[in-house]
């Protein structure tokens, strides 16, 4: 079963957190682009955050940093061509919906992180610091009652052997069973990150 794999993250999920990612590394660099290159920003018809492109942000500034000569955007532009390829990663697997692993989608928003609090400042972070906290708490709790599905999973085979007229019929029923158990803790998941991204991305 796919849920027992230990980099296993619901597809759903997945998707819903990437978005979620790219929307607010969207508004962020937006409100950069503005403060740094308001005409420029202009000149190329992002008037809002919504109509600016995550991937196209890098050789946006790579064109136009030659505009600046404050010390304070060179080195934040230092630091964010660091992350680039990261970064178009998030917005390649949201729009593609590629899926990814736990480690590589904690990775992400790690990155994800550090970019705003270079952009935007530390307090800007925190919705993504609070979904990196969340996904870790939930993953650990997915990860617990996966466990137990498996050592009951495992206890239920044993039985077959010790019960030889029941085997086929236990055989037939327990992958049903085993896939019901581990779509209800999924679907609690995806609720659960998608209660927090509601409250605190969508509702600000």
């Amino acid at each position: 079963m796919p849920g027992f794999s230990s980099n296993y993250l619901p597809f759903r999920a997945q998707h819903i957190i990437l978005r979620c990612i790219q929307r607010h590394l969207e508004t962020q660099f937006f409100q950069f682009i503005v403060r740094w290159l308001p005409s420029e920003s202009i000149k190329v018809g992002w008037k809002c955050a919504e109509s600016v492109e995550l991937h196209r942000i890098f050789n946006f500034l790579a064109k136009y940093q030659g505009n600046i000569q404050d010390r304070r955007f060179h080195l934040a532009w230092k630091a964010i061509q660091r992350w680039r390829c990261v970064i178009t990663n998030i917005r390649h697997a949201a729009v593609h919906r590629i899926e990814k692993g736990r480690d590589t989608l904690l990775r992400m928003n790690h990155i994800a992180i550090k970019l705003v609090r270079c952009i935007a400042g530390f307090e800007m972070s925190h919705s993504l610091r609070g979904l990196q906290k969340v996904l870790h708490k939930k993953i650990s709790s997915l990860d617990q009652l996966n466990t137990r599905l498996r050592r009951n999973l495992d206890q239920q085979l044993l039985l077959c052997d010790t019960c030889p007229k029941d085997h086929e019929k236990r055989l037939k029923l327990l992958p049903e069973a085993a896939n019901r158990l581990q779509q209800s803790h999924e679907d609690i998941f995806i609720a659960e990150v998608s209660n927090y991204i509601g409250t605190e991305f969508e509702s600000s």
